[in-house]
């Protein structure tokens, strides 16, 4: 009787452990969704992610041969995304956070700014792409059924960091900084501050479609002739480029996030106010209703 149970446990977890998201592949210990829509780059992302997932990572060449295949039948032999990125133009990686311990790049590809991986259905190597370019893509997720992640911003359009405790929201919409800022009021924020380098980072790994400068919630005020956040925070970090605005404060008093193209580090500077940019906004993450219960 003890076998016969033993042998039914078994079973029971060979099933669980077969079952796919719905429309999905198994393959390994990984599920496989093919789209034949063609997206950007990070709207393939943000799709896989809703999926419960990323955008498919390679570890194998076994892997590599399946996914090309498979792609045949569901892709119309169209060349796709897979998660392959380079951050901040120096490192590559995998947007799953897995390691980068295989790669098939096409041999002679340039080494160029175009910093996400494509699939190419002909021949199963590699290439790289710009990230706003249209195609077709793969996502990935464990063969266990799942839900998408709980997201505590309440909102998908809005990315959680844990070590604020804040959400941010990306607006590649470009706006003033009186009209960005009510904006992002409008959504219970502000025009997004920083506060140490790993929030910048962060922020510029969140920002793939625009790659130019980004405007923040720092300004300067004539009054107290000294820098403030917008949400009334701290200047506890302000990474400017030469330790020191390149501007007139008094005449150029907003400023926006760039990336170093020597070394991918994130740096500020000043200019004006009245320049129309795409923004970051940020606000605390919002109570759940559960909370909300609390309070009351």
């Amino acid at each position: 009787m003890f076998l016969f149970k033993a042998l039914n446990f078994l079973f029971v977890i060979n099933v669980v452990v077969a079952t796919c998201p719905e429309e999905s592949i198994p393959w390994g210990t990984q599920c496989y969704k093919f789209y034949n829509k063609s997206v950007t780059f990070p709207e393939a992302e943000r799709t896989c992610y809703n999926f419960g997932g990323h955008l498919a990572s390679i570890h194998d060449g076994f892997t590599n041969t399946f996914l090309g295949e498979q792609a045949q039948k569901f892709l119309n032999g169209k060349d796709f995304w897979i998660g392959a990125v380079q951050f901040r133009d120096v490192v590559w990686g995998w947007t799953d956070n897995s390691t980068f311990d295989y790669s098939n790049w096409r041999p002679g590809v340039k080494e160029e700014h175009d910093d996400c991986g494509v699939f190419r259905i002909n021949d199963g190597y590699w290439i790289k792409d710009f990230s706003l370019n249209y195609r077709s893509f793969v996502c990935q997720t464990s063969n266990l059924e799942t839900s998408p992640p709980p997201n505590p911003c309440l909102d998908k359009d809005w990315y959680f960091y844990e070590p604020t405790n804040s959400c941010y929201l990306v607006s590649t919409e470009e706006y003033n900084l009186t009209d960005a800022e009510n904006i992002c009021i409008s959504h219970g924020g502000h025009l997004a501050s920083l506060h140490s380098h790993q929030e910048a980072i962060f922020l510029m790994d969140i920002e793939t479609v625009v790659y130019w400068a980004m405007r923040l919630g720092l300004h300067f005020d004539n009054q107290d002739q000294t820098w403030k956040w917008l949400d009334g925070t701290s200047t506890d970090y302000m990474p400017w480029y030469s330790n020191t605005p390149s501007k007139p404060p008094a005449n150029y008093p907003c400023v926006s996030l760039f990336e170093n193209e020597d070394n991918g580090e994130p740096y500020i500077d000043n200019g004006p106010c009245d320049v129309e940019q795409p923004f970051f906004c940020k606000k605390p993450v919002p109570a759940s209703s559960w909370q909300l219960e609390l309070i009351k």
